[in-house]
Order: structure tokens, then C-alpha cells, then sequence
């Protein structure tokens, strides 16, 4: 079971009047990619071969200490 964090659960879609400016853009957007599983695997692959980058789901690891610590880290740097 995933949980929704509080800031996006919460969340409001923007609603812009006509001719009114629109809302900024951010890599923060939360929205879905346009790419499919298959070609996410073979960028983390890559990632992996290439630069020596592991990727993973945070929502994949099973041992909470373990996720909390991972997202502990990512959040540090």
C-alpha cells in the first residue's frame, strides 16, 4: 500500500481565468511520464552499466527502516 504524501493529497488543481497567466512549471510536478515501464527499465540499466547508478521505487523496499533511511539520504543531499 503507498502512501499519498499530506502536500499531495491535498493538493488543489490551479485554475487559471481565461487570458490570465499560467501556472509555473516545475520538475517537481508529480504528473506521470509519457514514458512506458519498458524504456524505464532500460534507463535504469543504463544508468546502472554507464554511471554506476542504482534506481529503485522507494515504495519497492519492504524494510521500513531501511526506506526511511534511503529517504533520510535522498532528502540530505
Amino acid at each position: 500500500m503507498s502512501r499519498i504524501p499530506t502536500h499531495i493529497a491535498l493538493a488543489r488543481p490551479v485554475t487559471v481565468p481565461p487570458g490570465g497567466p499560467r501556472p509555473p512549471h516545475s520538475c517537481l510536478d508529480r504528473s506521470r511520464s509519457p514514458t512506458n515501464a519498458t524504456e524505464l527499465d532500460a534507463m535504469r540499466r543504463r544508468a546502472w552499466h554507464q554511471h554506476g547508478v542504482a534506481t529503485f521505487t522507494v515504495d519497492e523496499i519492504m524494510d521500513k527502516l531501511l526506506r526511511q533511511a534511503i529517504v533520510n539520504e535522498a532528502v540530505r543531499r
